[in-house]
């Protein structure tokens, strides 16, 4: 049963196993408030359509080890790919596996390599908490993975769809012109920086409410920026150890090799050196905002 909103400071122990994809893919930045949204509504059944590297999934599964309720999670994937997220091999759901068996051992995760529809008939009606859409971005995917797996959802359930910004849409996702209608019909909160996150009470809105008494979609501003200020700090992060490497590595041009003549046309360049200044001074800045707001969310939801 949803209780007091919390905000929290989660450590996601997948990030040392794929430290890009976890802390700068398009989903990174939604893992706060899923994680939150996780710990309130402890939910029994979360199933996830559409697993790739497992930056959402381990984040829901980080929150049920953290709180200590059991929930039973589902990553749903042929783990092949498509044509937006591109094809990949093996190594992709083997990289899923190894997180799974190494940090999340005693929670009751389930890796089913099948199609969308293969798995419905491993649901009965009415039993999901919380489905997460989130595979080929096309309207017609997302329409009928909304309409075939809506009979799974249970009353009051949510559903988290992915990709529903302007940010999607300029990348031809049509997932944002289906948000785009079945907010209409149906109440919604909607995380709106990157790629963006939405969430739908469509059997019921009994969370939702609890959500407003808790004041939820006044923080929802302070998670976007929360969130792309860590962002912007593990870029940064990224970037001075990478400046770091090209300031020690030798010399490109030795006594063998001559330099390149000045007559060849190159295209101009901002010095590396100068862009991670750059870097560095905008996360610089960033760090007392993002301790202010941390400290200002904690003592709002306390």
């Amino acid at each position: 049963m949803a209780q007091n909103w919390q905000f929290h400071n989660p450590v996601f122990e997948s990030n040392p196993f794929n430290p890009w994809w976890m802390s700068a893919s398009p989903w990174s930045t939604n893992r706060r408030f899923a994680y939150d949204l996780t710990r309130f509504i402890k939910p029994k059944v979360v199933a996830e359509l559409g697993v790739h590297c497992g930056c959402s999934l381990f984040t829901f599964a980080q929150a049920a080890k953290d709180g200590m309720f059991d929930s039973r999670i589902y990553g749903i994937d042929t783990w092949q790919g498509d044509e937006q997220a591109g094809h990949y091999d093996e190594n992709v759901l083997r990289g899923v596996e190894l997180i799974r068996r190494s940090v999340f051992t005693d929670q009751h995760i389930s890796l089913l390599q099948k199609t969308f529809s293969e798995a419905l008939g491993d649901f009965k009606d009415n039993t999901i908490d919380l489905l997460h859409i989130d595979g080929l971005h096309t309207y017609e995917a997302v329409s009928e993975d909304f309409a075939t797996w809506l009979p799974k959802l249970k009353p009051n359930g949510i559903i988290l769809f992915h990709d529903v910004t302007a940010n999607a849409a300029e990348n031809g996702y049509g997932s944002v012109r289906f948000w785009n209608e079945i907010t209409e019909q149906y109440p919604n909160l909607q995380l709106t920086h990157n790629w963006g996150l939405g969430i739908l009470f469509p059997k019921g809105d009994d969370l939702l409410r609890s959500m407003n008494k808790n004041g939820v979609p006044h923080f929802l501003r302070a998670y976007e920026t929360i969130s792309m200020i860590e962002l912007t700090q593990w870029l940064a992060a990224r970037e001075a150890i990478s400046h770091r490497n090209r300031a020690t590595e030798p010399a490109e041009n030795t006594p063998d090799k001559p330099l390149p003549s000045t007559n060849e046309h190159k295209p101009r360049r901002e010095p590396a050196g100068k862009n991670h200044q750059r870097t560095v001074a905008a996360a610089t800045r960033l760090k007392s905002r993002l301790g202010r707001l941390k400290q200002k969310l904690t003592k709002t939801s306390s």
